[in-house]
Order: structure tokens, then sequence, then C-alpha cells
């Protein structure tokens, strides 16, 4: 959500799901993007949110360039800051209070914005991740131990069985359409995954 036109001393957005933003540096008035779980403030910069509202998700930034500090506050009320510098991507678990850093694949992070699926060493996890934002679909990983896999690979503009028959022809994993529970809440296809 956003409005119509910015006034005031802040620039101020809200989000549930994933957006890309590239910001226009302005001194004079911040920007702040509110997730459910973290406030995102940033002067002038680029960068990815994946802010779900799912539980056991993870609010993940991933900063391509500029600079960025994440403010959020832990399950003791206990207020934390984290600053990014570009090409790093930090993860925060409101569940666990864990914070993770990591240097990242920017391109991986923000090619959903222009329809592709990038992997490059990708968990399997975040690569199942990544196809259920672009296709509307939900996994279900039945085999934990597949979660071990990594994969590299691009896919543009391919439909959804396409991509999953590559995941099959080159690794020990089957993908099985859920007709008990066709859909979730948000009535995306569940997918089970063996």
């Amino acid at each position: 959500r956003y409005p119509v036109r910015f006034t005031g001393k802040t620039r101020e957005v809200s989000l549930e799901g994933e957006a890309y933003f590239d910001v226009e540096r302005d001194e004079d008035r911040r920007f702040i993007v509110e997730t459910p779980a973290m406030q995102i403030e940033v002067l002038g910069t680029e960068f990815n949110v994946d802010a779900y509202d799912d539980p056991g998700r993870d609010t993940r930034t991933t900063l391509v360039e500029g600079s960025v500090q994440m403010t959020f506050s832990d399950s003791a009320g206990v207020h934390r800051v984290v600053r990014m510098s570009p090409g790093q991507s930090v993860s925060y678990c409101p569940e666990t209070d864990e914070v993770t850093r990591s240097r990242v694949n920017t391109e991986t992070i923000t090619s959903w914005k222009n329809g592709r699926i990038v992997l490059d060493n990708t968990s399997l996890a975040d690569a199942l991740r990544m196809i259920e934002n672009r296709y509307n679909v939900q996994f279900d990983i039945m085999n934990k131990e597949l979660l071990r896999n990594r994969y590299t690979g691009r896919f543009d503009n391919q439909i959804l069985d396409r991509v999953l028959e590559y995941f099959v022809r080159t690794t020990d994993i089957r993908f099985e359409r859920d007709e008990t529970l066709s859909s979730d809440v948000r009535g995306r296809e569940r997918i089970k995954v063996y």
C-alpha cells in the first residue's frame, strides 16, 4: 500500500508480499517500507523485499546497490537494527528471532521482476519458494532429505510443468498434485514433493 502522493518528511509504503524498489535519493525525506515483521529505511538505493505474512516464513531483504537498514523488535521487545551493504541478503524469522546475513547473487533474488527464475547454487527450499511465487502454487515437502539439494539453471517463460520436469530429470525428486487438498486458503494449487 502506498499513497497517491508522498507528503511530509517521510515516504512510507506498507508491504505484504514481494516487491522490488528503485528509490531516488532524497536527503530530506527518508523512504520507509513497513512489513509485518520489520521496517526498512532507505535514502536512495535498489533492493528487494520478500515479506509474505505466512507462518514460519522469514522476511528477507536483498540489497542490490546503495544502503539500507532494517529495524525490528524481537520477541523480548528489544529494538534491533541491521545495516546492509550491496550484495547482501538478510533474513529475519519472527518466531525464533534469528537473523541470517549472507552474500548472494542479486540476479537470482530479483529475476522474478523480469518474469524469470534464475538459480545459482540455490537451495531446493529457495527454488521452490521462487516457483511458488511465480506460478501461484504451494509445495508441501514430504521428503526433508531433498532440502540438501542445490540447483543452477534459468527459466524464461516456461509453463510450470516444464519447470518441474527439469527438476525431475536432474534429481531423484517427484512432484504430485494433491487432489485431496486442491488449493490452500489463497487459492493456490498444492503440490507434494517426494
